[in-house]
């Protein structure tokens, strides 16, 4: 069976799944609903949990600076990209992992999105939170409590919630 996750996150988010890949991925927004790249509505905050087959290459290398290169994306069309915090480690589930933030343009909007990414036996922790300049504390801090609260599971996939004090951050 594949490894699977379980993940807190705030209780009242409104909440999206798609099986695209092949694997569950979670949409969440603060309020709304994120696009198809997880971007939330402007002045909210998003937040993107999924577990995947990771590639040889990112088996083979799990350096931070490996992991976000070989996992980490940002939305077809986005411009002005600029990593505002480097590659470092991380933990995620127990498992080496990396975390970045990057600011970008899409759609007009300055947006900054922070990543969280492990390996653990061939499958790939990912972790997103997207948010206006104005809200990205609020965002890093609910992917920093994402980060803390991943637990690997051999079963049904999925956040859970709520988080102590209906909120993740």
């Amino acid at each position: 069976m594949a490894q699977r996750f379980s993940v807190l996150v705030p209780s009242a988010w409104a909440r999206r799944e798609s099986r695209a890949t092949g694997e569950q991925s979670f949409f969440l927004a603060s309020e709304g609903r994120t696009d198809r790249y997880g971007i939330p509505p402007a002045g909210r905050t998003g937040l993107t949990v999924s577990s995947d087959r990771a590639s040889t290459a990112v088996i083979r290398n799990t350096t931070p600076r490996a992991l976000v290169a070989g996992i980490v994306g940002r939305p077809p069309g986005a411009s002005a990209v600029r990593t505002t915090s480097p590659p470092a480690p991380l933990r995620v589930g127990g498992a080496p992992g990396a975390s970045v933030t990057f600011t970008y343009t899409f759609r007009g909007r300055t947006i900054v999105q922070t990543d969280a990414v492990a390996v653990r036996r061939g499958r790939i922790a990912f972790i997103e939170a997207d948010a206006d300049p104005a809200h990205a504390a609020h965002a890093a801090a609910v992917a920093w409590a994402a980060a803390r609260s991943w637990r690997w599971l051999a079963g049904p996939a999925g956040p859970r919630g709520p988080a102590p004090g209906g909120t993740a951050a």
